[in-house]
């Protein structure tokens, strides 16, 4: 009897420590998460301060808007102008300009009708919503889950991860966290020491056929994950974007060429919307 004891315990350790043996490696990922404000708040840029230019930069807030909460890029402004008719200025609760030459003093022959403003609208959240019923799309009202991105950028001869606090990338970070906001989506990106305890190699993790990227999101314990690549060199149109998002198990991918790096994440953060909320696969090609 005391000699099965003895067995059944050592049986027990050696299965605890091939638990362990397994588990350890899988680490979570060090990452900054950037949270989204009101989805039933749109921007648009609008030239000089007054009805002119601002009531149709209502309109382009609301179709903004409309794309955020419902997760759909697809709804046109020619619809949306439709269904909204000439009450487009009812939507409106509350609006805000912001000088984007703030600070700059007036120059030459321009006046303060020539200053652009972005246009912050916030829009009456019954109105977006009947409004999208109406245009038989659905508010996407769900818990925006946190979407982790680890972005491979190609520059020239210089390949680097953007990261949340390397100086590395600033202006790409900017607009990848402008673009999440403008797609309602909860964007995280890695800091620095994360990737490198993660054992994070920039040069083989995007793109290459060794890469599972269900494998990689389990691995660093995400729920969802959206692994892509930008590239330019001299000589080409633009960059070049590649996107895979695994989420589920699932892995979701699309592409986009020939266009600045703020319309290569508007797509990312975009189709990222699309999938999670339901709409279906990202179209290729489309910023």
């Amino acid at each position: 009897m005391k000699k099965s004891w003895l067995i059944m315990i050592a049986s027990l350790t050696i299965a605890f420590v091939a638990v362990v043996y397994v588990v350890w490696p899988y680490h979570a990922l060090e990452r900054q998460a950037y949270l989204i404000a009101n989805i039933y708040t749109g921007k648009a840029i609008i030239t000089g301060q007054r009805d002119e230019t601002r009531i149709p930069g209502f309109g382009r807030a609301l179709l903004d808007a409309l794309k955020k909460v419902s997760g759909d890029p697809g709804i046109s402004e020619e619809e949306m102008t439709a269904a909204a008719g000439p009450k487009l200025p009812e939507f409106v609760e509350s609006y805000h300009e912001h000088d984007r030459m703030e600070g700059i003093p007036i120059h030459d022959e321009q006046g303060t009708r020539d200053r652009s403003f972005d246009l912050v609208v916030d829009f009456h959240q019954g109105k977006v919503d009947r409004l999208l019923h109406e245009l038989k799309r659905q508010p996407w009202l769900a818990s925006r889950p946190e979407v982790t991105v680890l972005l491979v950028v190609h520059f020239d001869d210089n390949t680097y991860v953007l990261t949340a606090d390397e100086e590395q990338g600033t202006d790409q970070r900017d607009a990848f966290i402008a673009t999440a906001w403008q797609a309602g989506v909860r964007l995280a990106l890695p800091l620095a020491e994360g990737l490198q305890s993660a054992g994070l190699d920039p040069g083989k993790l995007f793109p290459t056929a060794e890469v599972r990227v269900n494998d990689l999101r389990q691995r660093l314990r995400l729920d969802h994950l959206l692994v892509g690549s930008i590239s330019w060199k001299g000589g080409m149109a633009g960059w070049k974007a590649e996107w895979i998002l695994n989420s589920n198990g699932t892995d979701h991918r699309w592409h986009i060429e020939d266009v600045n790096f703020d319309d290569a994440f508007r797509s990312a953060m975009r189709g990222v919307a699309k999938i999670l909320s339901g709409h279906g696969e990202p179209e290729a090609d489309v910023p």
